[in-house]
């Protein structure tokens, strides 16, 4: 998932801020104290808050207009077959205009394809299809419907219904809770957790150690990956693990690769921290292609070298991020992939 472009109006310190454009990959949003830059980010929240923009001459609620935030999506057609497949609900996708035998030939080998999501929402509302009901998929009109249902790992295609069926919003939803982190200027404890183990990370990064475990037990170059991209923003960390405390599980961060006395090393909650924070930030490039990850007040948590080395980390990871950072006059920042 790719967040293309978005469009903000009565939303905190901003009444229309007009289409703001993104790069695929890393950008920067920089300003003075209280300029709006967190508010920006808090657009992409799971829920957008009922933050309305006043002034001097409207400043009472209910002459306030709610929140309206417009966004643009890049959505790959694998991240939509994998939304199905993990779906309990049947999903109706949208199909070219064309006659009653060619769509019934169609229904069983439609492709799932790569399509822009326009999308839309007001404050405490879930998202809503600005460009329902095709999705950006064709450029003749649409008037049908293939109901698409997960049986046993497979997509089955069961028939087809009219426009007004089409329900693909719902995918991007669930895709857009799964690949969205949003980091924020506090410090992060998720360096414990039930046993378990998890091949993804979950946005709050409450099963970190899970996902650690996995990578430790079964993955284990990723993991070694991980480490190696650890020690270039920290240099204090030599190593890291993840060990169980009867029901629970660990993580350990070592100054010293010699992992053979636990008394070396310490728990992750009792860390630096910035180090929680870049652990589960690392681990959502490396595990998901195509994440959303939001980093507020990156100032605030990261030395400046640690700064730069997780940008020159995430060049290698197919992943988008968006720092916000105070404006310095001594420092000059692009937008830029």
């Amino acid at each position: 998932m790719r967040l293309r472009r978005m469009h903000v109006h009565n939303f905190a310190s901003f009444q229309d801020t007009g289409w703001i454009e993104f790069s695929p990959r890393i950008n920067l949003i920089v300003g003075q104290n209280n300029s709006g830059k967190s508010a920006l980010l808090r657009t992409l929240n799971k829920t957008l808050s009922d933050d309305r923009h006043r002034n001097l001459a409207r400043y009472e609620a209910i002459r306030l207009p709610r929140p309206l935030v417009e966004y643009e999506f890049d959505v790959s057609g694998s991240e939509l077959e994998a939304a199905i497949l993990n779906s309990s609900n049947s999903v109706c996708w949208p199909v070219q205009d064309v006659g009653e035998d060619e769509l019934k030939r169609t229904i069983s080998s439609i492709p799932l394809l790569d399509c822009q999501f326009k999308v839309s929402r007001v404050s405490g509302a879930q998202f809503i299809s600005a460009n329902n009901p095709s999705h950006g998929l064709f450029d003749a009109p649409v008037h049908r419907c293939v109901i698409l249902q997960a049986n046993n790992g497979q997509i089955v295609r069961l028939g087809f219904g009219g426009n007004h069926e089409d329900n693909v919003v719902i995918l991007f939803i669930c895709i857009f809770d799964l690949k969205l982190f949003i980091f924020t200027a506090e410090r992060y404890s998720v360096g414990k957790c039930s046993i378990g183990a998890d091949s993804r990370l979950l946005p709050n990064a409450s099963n970190l150690p899970k996902v650690l475990a996995l990578l430790q037990g079964e993955r284990i170059e990723t993991f070694r990956q991980l480490i190696g991209h650890v020690r270039e923003v920290f240099s204090t960390v030599a190593t890291i693990s993840v060990t169980t405390l009867g029901q629970e599980l660990e993580i350990r961060v070592w100054p010293t690769e010699n992992t053979e006395r636990s008394e070396w090393g310490f728990p992750l909650d009792n860390s630096g921290t910035g180090v929680a924070q870049v652990i589960a930030i690392l681990t959502a490039m490396m595990t998901l292609e195509h994440a959303i990850i939001v980093i507020d007040e990156i100032n605030s948590f990261f030395h400046p070298s640690a700064a730069k080395a997780l940008l020159r980390i995430n060049v290698l990871f197919k992943s988008s991020i968006y720092y916000c950072h105070p404006f310095s006059g001594s420092h000059q920042y692009c937008i830029g992939g």
